[in-house]
């Protein structure tokens, strides 16, 4: 969930793990594409494997990341307040 004006958060790009999915919208005349991000998890292969995290990259330039989020559940992850401060 993006910031007015952009609350669709269109132009975001979601990470989990190797896997990424972006925010679209318009495929074509009359139709537009599910916004939500859905992954599958593989199981993890040993016990010194990190956590799995989702990362998002908001258009920006905001990035936040979420470690260990809930299993076999639509999230729902509002941008910050506030803009990115620039270099």
């Amino acid at each position: 969930m993006g910031r007015e004006p952009n609350t669709g958060a269109i132009g975001a790009v979601v990470r989990f793990g190797p896997q990424p999915r972006w925010v679209l919208a318009g495929d074509s005349y009359q139709s537009s594409s599910d916004r939500r991000a859905l992954f599958a998890e593989r199981a993890a292969t040993t016990e010194a494997d990190a956590p799995p995290a989702v990362e998002v990259r908001w258009p920006d330039g905001g990035r936040l990341r979420l470690v260990d989020p809930p299993r076999n559940r639509y999230l729902i992850v509002p941008q910050a307040d506030r803009p990115p401060a620039t270099p």
